[in-house]
């Protein structure tokens, strides 16, 4: 029997690659782009819209390689998946390399895209090497966003949290800034806040919502005991995550219409007013946040597959007949769970975004219960997938 002194420590192992790729990822976010005139500030400015670019991994003032984050992929990977759920018709099933191609496609055209149109945003050395300075800073932008997916993959693999360790730097640097160069008494109504939907997302995240199950093949004192457990925050803050990448879509639509009509006034009328700090932006913004939450829901948990399988198997819902009756009936449960999840979600959002567009606050301030909320869920689920690691690595081998 192999003696635990002599045995590998898997968490140690994990957590040194992944401080690796962490530092890597750092050091790629202070890497500028070239040719880009330099800017002197006293610090950076933090708002809504930051908060939103923290949430896919990109930097605060998008002048770096890693300017465009995780968005490409985010969107390019749930893109790809609604595509095969139409396609299989719901079941999203198909061949894992297929899907991993497609998306590696898109991630390329969609960073390519989101590229140009951040050029118009870029302020570039003006010199007879500016053209040339465009088009390096759009190669570096593409070759940034595949490199980040890159090291997400590896973390995934050898390190632990996969992506949701880079978009936990990216926030927890976040929230630093925005309470940076802050008085504390300035600081407290906005902690406070942020303190409250720390808990109220860490009660979220350990809660459960359990449905009897009555299985044939246990008959004894631990019959009453079986049940069918969902968390109540479903899906966490992945909405949040994938929101933010998909809202960028209208805007990249928009945008690449100004490009080509710059002086239509409805054109210019979208662009100025589909941004997080205004009343459509902030609508259309709640809304993705409901349907991406219901999308992600159904992905994680099928009621039809769900259904099949107790059929299968012979187990059932109590008082629930097998068949179409549980198929329904878990239907309902998931679409009143997305349903309360979304509306959380929404004013946790929504309410910083509505106070921020309507009183004269520092928007920096706005932005802080929002990342407080975001680094509370992401810490529940790396220290999962720690405790679970953990685990794992504290069993014996046999022989």
């Amino acid at each position: 029997m192999e003696n635990n002194s002599e045995s590998h420590d898997l968490v140690k192992q994990k957590l040194l690659f992944t401080l690796m790729i962490i530092a890597i990822y750092v050091l790629g976010r202070k890497i500028p782009m070239c040719g880009l005139v330099p800017i002197m500030k006293d610090r950076d400015i933090v708002d809504m819209n930051s908060f939103m670019m923290s949430t896919i991994g990109g930097d605060i003032n998008g002048r770096s390689v890693f300017a465009l984050g995780l968005s490409p992929y985010m969107i390019s990977s749930i893109l790809v998946q609604a595509f095969y759920s139409i396609k299989n018709d719901g079941t999203g099933s198909s061949s894992p390399a297929r899907k991993n191609r497609l998306t590696a496609v898109m991630v390329f055209v969609i960073a390519f895209i989101q590229a140009v149109l951040r050029l118009r945003h870029l302020e570039f050395e003006m010199n007879r090497y500016t053209d040339l300075n465009m088009l390096v800073a759009v190669l570096e932008m593409v070759t940034g966003a595949v490199v980040i997916m890159w090291l997400a993959s590896r973390n995934k693999t050898y390190g632990a949290g996969g992506q949701t360790v880079l978009i936990f730097v990216n926030i927890l640097d976040t929230f630093f800034t925005a309470v940076n160069g802050h008085s504390f008494m300035s600081l407290v109504p906005s902690l406070v806040m942020g303190l409250i939907l720390m808990m109220l997302t860490v009660f979220m995240e350990y809660s459960e919502f359990r449905i009897p199950v009555q299985r044939i093949s246990i008959h004894n004192i631990y019959a009453d005991k079986n049940y069918m457990a969902f968390k109540l925050n479903v899906v966490g803050v992945m909405p949040i995550m994938f929101s933010s990448a998909v809202f960028m879509l209208p805007q990249m639509i928009v945008n690449a219409l100004l490009m080509v009509m710059p002086d239509d006034p409805d054109i210019i009328w979208l662009s100025e007013n589909l941004t997080l700090l205004k009343p459509l932006g902030t609508a259309v913004y709640i809304i993705i946040i409901y349907l991406i939450t219901v999308f992600l829901a159904f992905v994680m948990v099928n009621p039809r597959d769900l259904s099949e399988q107790y059929l299968k198997s012979g187990d059932s819902l109590v008082d629930i007949r097998a068949g179409k009756d549980t198929k329904n009936y878990l239907l309902a449960v998931i679409l009143i769970m997305c349903t309360v999840n979304g509306t959380v979600l929404s004013l946790c959002i929504g309410i910083p975004m509505y106070v921020c567009s309507h009183m004269n606050l520092d928007s920096s301030l706005i932005s802080i219960p929002s990342t407080a909320m975001m680094l509370a869920s992401l810490w529940c689920n790396i220290r999962e997938e720690l405790v679970s690691v953990r685990t794992f690595d504290s069993y014996e081998a046999f022989i």
